[in-house]
């Protein structure tokens, strides 16, 4: 089994020969942000059960029944937020073979599993955002499926464009494609501010 570490940063490959598994770990801010977001979760479905015990309890009339039910419906947004927050991360594992590409997910309770077996090309596209800090430039990768397109996530580029892991990056995009056994189509990406 061999290790390959860098040309698919920031994720870690291990080939065996029959699969390339690229795995995501989590550092010790997305350990503290998933924290934080269990934290607000567990607010949110408290006060959720708050809501209706004050009004029941307290309540004096339509009007708190009313207040009731229009904090209750701003609550609920929130929590579709807070459950939108732990998507943020997104996908965490990449398997490949031959034909087929699963990716691994995980929500708040449960793991999202997506499969596509009918992947018909790799899409790599080169985009730079700028922050306060400078450009930050990413290799976009999508597989096309008859369906539409799967994000399988973005490796790390250099914002210098610094020739050596710019190539790394392309070779890691063409051993993704050549893994699944379908081209690597390159695409002129956007930037974004």
């Amino acid at each position: 089994m061999t290790t390959i570490r860098d040309p698919f940063r920031p994720f870690v490959a291990v080939d065996d020969g029959a699969r390339l598994v690229l795995t995501r770990r989590r550092s010790a801010a997305d350990w503290l942000l998933r924290g934080a977001l269990y934290w607000l979760l567990a607010l949110v479905v408290v006060l959720m059960g708050l809501i209706p015990y004050a009004a029941w309890t307290r309540g004096s009339g339509v009007g708190d029944v009313v207040l009731a039910v229009v904090l209750l419906t701003l609550t609920w947004f929130v929590l579709q937020l807070v459950m939108l927050g732990f998507h943020v991360d997104g996908v965490r594992r990449i398997a490949v073979g031959p034909g087929e590409v699963v990716l691994d997910a995980r929500g708040a309770l449960l793991r999202r599993r997506r499969r596509a077996t009918d992947v018909v090309a790799i899409e790599a596209r080169t985009t730079t955002t700028s922050t306060r800090h400078g450009d930050v430039r990413w290799l976009r990768l999508q597989a096309r499926t008859g369906a539409g397109t799967l994000d399988l996530g973005a490796l790390h580029l250099d914002a210098a464009a610094e020739p050596t892991r710019e190539a790394a990056a392309e070779q890691a995009a063409e051993t993704l494609a050549a893994r699944l056994g379908v081209p690597l189509v390159r695409e002129a990406g956007p930037s974004s501010g």
